[in-house]
């Protein structure tokens, strides 16, 4: 039937989102093991107030807007999977490449072992 086609297409959408966040929090306490010996987890409290809001309006327009999601939702998903997908690639090349110069809290003084990195991929993309 048409409902349980969409509510099936939620369901996936929900799982791939899932599992996004579980491949993302998974990599960065691992990578933060080896880089860092030590592992840490980015999960503060605006974070889970986010991701908590992301599930309500994900709720929110599976309810409301379930005949245009169908509609688009294939082509955005692939969108949206390909952009995770490249931004984590990058990020933990970042990660990698920069060693202990990458933390995952922000900094706000420099600390005295911390040096500028040029090269890798930090030549062509910085924030």
């Amino acid at each position: 039937s048409m409902s349980s086609m969409s509510s099936s297409s939620m369901s996936c959408s929900l799982i791939i989102f899932m599992l996004a966040l579980i491949f993302f929090h998974s990599t960065e306490y691992l990578l933060s093991r080896v880089v860092h010996a030590r592992g840490e987890l980015l999960l503060s409290f605006p974070y889970l107030v986010a991701m908590s809001l992301a599930l309500v309006e994900f709720t929110v327009e599976s309810f409301l807007l379930t005949s245009y999601k169908k509609r688009v939702l294939s082509l955005v998903s692939t969108l949206g999977i390909t952009m995770v997908l490249f931004g984590e690639l990058m990020r933990k090349a970042a990660i990698i490449h920069a060693q202990k110069a990458f933390t995952l809290q922000v900094q706000t003084r420099k600390r005295q072992e911390h040096a500028l990195i040029t090269t890798g991929i930090y030549r062509d993309v910085r924030h």
